[in-house]
């Protein structure tokens, strides 16, 4: 679904090059992205930000009520962190940019389709192992912006993974800080714990 004809062509032409992918339908806006998907029922929606009439995240919004089973990527130009992370809190299972395209494409397809979420490798994401994630999906790797390192493993970790030390104010993933408070019964900097591990 994007408002530029010639790239829904190239999309047209990369995915339809493979026979176990079908191409249903495509759309110029925001609202027929919407209405065809609720008579088309999708498996795989690609949307950009950007769409005239609704945009993109409304659209998806709307497609997930109309079409409960649609799987989201968003394609696009738009690298603002906070879009980004805006998009897969809301339901997206995939963020490509535009830049990207022709590498990210199919794998985020694939990704997708399995079960996965897929962000452009530009952008530093989450690389922890989840039991459950958003109620599916065991063992899956988180795959969200990340937000910081960790101060003693140094995993990157996003928003929802960061454990804050309420002593020390350090940042740690949930596995370090259990290690932090039950080793150190005083604040310790990160790089302190990661020295006594070391030593022990």
């Amino acid at each position: 679904m994007d408002d530029f004809e010639p790239w829904r062509r190239l999309i047209r032409s990369i995915l339809g090059a493979y026979e176990q992918l079908q191409i249903v339908g495509e759309a110029a806006d925001g609202s027929e992205a919407v209405r065809k998907a609720s008579a088309l029922k999708p498996d795989l929606v690609l949307l950009d930000i950007g769409l005239p009439t609704v945009n993109g995240m409304d659209a998806a919004n709307q497609i997930r009520k109309v079409s409960p089973r649609a799987k989201i990527i968003f394609v696009t130009q738009n690298r603002d962190v906070d879009v980004v992370n805006a998009a897969l809190s809301n339901g997206a299972s995939g963020y490509i940019f535009k830049t990207r395209f022709g590498k990210d494409l199919l794998p985020a397809v694939a990704a997708v389709l399995r079960g996965s979420t897929f962000v452009s490798g530009t952008m530093k994401t989450c690389g922890i192992l989840q039991v459950e994630h958003s109620g599916h999906v065991w063992g899956d790797i988180c795959g969200r912006i990340a937000a910081a390192k960790c101060a003693d493993c140094g995993a990157r970790i996003c928003a929802r993974h960061t454990e804050t030390c309420g002593q020390c104010g350090v940042r740690f993933c949930g596995s370090c800080l259990g290690f932090h408070l039950a080793q150190h019964g005083k604040p310790a900097r990160g790089e302190d714990v990661q020295r006594e591990r070391k030593s022990a």
